[in-house]
């Protein structure tokens, strides 16, 4: 059975009796109104009701820095993600169109349904099906075997580039920051992919679109020799990026006051394929240095989906001992081992920590993870405090204790990035204590 991303309009009737359809028939099926996280579908009207008389650079503005508009493509792309089929049902709107593209260009299988007096596309040669009717359908879902996830994986592998670099900066990633919003390439850079050299005499920009807040992108160089960025659907070390950063939701804090909630790179989150965590997927993580040493930490805590997700990602169930059957000291490290990471020590967690709001918490229980600026840290750990305790030790070498960092929401003035319980209960598991992973740094020879 195949797993579908059914990209339509909402104004399309037909749409909800094709999920009914497609789930009678034995296929699981992203409904974009009813996201699968309980969250109702986006529409334009929950960010103004006027929406229809906005300006161009209305759009814009409330598309690239609205939580609503981030939450809604984040809902919607996940479930790109995770199918393996999409079905571009007519008659449907430019989004849609770009959905299907996207799932032709990713090599995933895509099937347009279409009816009488639908306008014919050219470029619907691109889909593997062109059906007309619900047995057209069934028949072609049936009929060739969709790719696979582990398939991808390895078409990924077999295709990605020898990559070398030469930098001006040894112990530096090889970009830097110009802006909130972007790179550029470091003067001096010399990036070999499969015997082509690309050399970046001077500093060079790294091209860029619109970018959503809470997104990972990845950096890659066009036949042209010319770096540009877009969001990254998959682990970037299977691929052809160079490097990458996070966009964050909010800024980090400068000071011991917390963050803001303007959407900007983290600029400690910049990595490259010789500067980065030594994990398996440097996504979602921030560079943080202590007495000389650096390491990487998870912007974000852990969610429920890790195994599909990676364990820093925006906009998630976060795992804790509620939303997962047991998230005991063992279990959490297990969890972060899987992943080639591992838990923080207690100094670990008071420098990654460091900038948020002390002695404060949220409000209530945090069910995602996400911004909450009063608690963002300086190298931007997203509820780095007073959102949820966190597993990690006491940082001994060779009888490790378990113990848990930063307060939850329960805690109130008591929480912030000193506070901490260096010998902890290890069976623990409640639905305020959570994950936070870490990874060593990997330096340039």
């Amino acid at each position: 059975m195949s797993r579908i991303y059914l990209a339509s309009s909402w104004r399309n009737t037909y749409q909800p009796e094709v999920v009914a359809m497609l789930r009678a028939a034995g296929h699981e099926v992203y409904d974009f109104r009813n996201p699968p996280n309980g969250i109702p579908g986006f529409a334009w009207s929950e960010i103004d009701p006027d929406w229809q008389a906005w300006k161009a650079s209305d759009y814009r503005d409330l598309l690239t820095t609205h939580p609503i508009a981030a939450r809604g493509y984040m809902n919607d792309f996940r479930g790109m993600e995770w199918a393996d089929t999409c079905v571009l049902l007519l008659p449907c709107g430019r989004s849609a169109h770009l959905e299907g593209g996207w799932f032709s260009g990713r090599g995933k299988r895509l099937i347009i349904w279409t009816h009488d007096g639908e306008e014919p596309e050219l470029m619907a040669l691109m889909a593997n099906h062109i059906v007309t009717s619900s047995e057209e359908l069934l028949n072609a879902l049936g009929g060739v075997p969709p790719v696979t996830a582990s398939v991808q994986s390895a078409a990924c592998t077999d295709r990605t580039p020898g990559i070398r670099i030469q930098r001006a900066r040894k112990n530096a990633s090889i970009f830097r920051l110009t802006s909130p919003t972007a790179i550029a390439i470091c003067a001096g850079t010399t990036i070999d992919i499969d015997g082509k050299s690309h050399a970046f005499e001077v500093e060079t920009p790294v091209a860029s679109g619109v970018m959503i807040g809470g997104t990972d992108y990845g950096v890659a160089i066009d036949d042209n020799g010319r770096p540009f960025i877009a969001a990254l659907s998959a682990n970037p070390l299977s691929g052809s990026w160079i490097g990458g950063f996070h966009f964050a939701p909010g800024g980090n804090a400068t000071e011991r006051s917390g963050g803001d909630t303007t959407p900007s790179i983290n600029p400690y989150s910049l990595w490259d394929r010789d500067f980065r965590p030594t994990c398996h997927d440097p996504r979602g993580m921030t560079l943080v240095e202590l007495n000389g040493r650096r390491f990487w930490v998870d912007i974000y805590l852990t969610g429920v989906d890790h195994k599909e997700d990676g364990t820093s990602r925006y906009g998630v169930e976060i795992a804790d001992g509620g939303s997962l059957d047991l998230l005991d000291f063992k279990t959490t490290s297990q969890i972060c081992a899987d992943h080639g990471k591992r838990l923080l020590t207690h100094d670990e967690f008071c420098a990654a920590a460091f900038g948020v709001t002390e002695n404060s918490s949220a409000d209530d229980d945090p069910e995602e993870t996400g911004l909450d600026a009063a608690r963002t840290s300086k190298v931007g750990l997203m509820q780095a405090t007073g959102n949820l305790w966190v597993w990690g030790t006491d940082g001994d070498p060779t009888e490790p204790r378990p113990s848990i960092f930063g307060g939850s929401w329960l805690n109130g003035s008591g929480a912030g990035s000193r506070y901490a319980h260096l010998d902890y209960w290890a069976d623990d598991s409640g639905g305020n204590l959570g994950c936070r992973a870490g990874s060593d740094h990997m330096q340039p020879a």
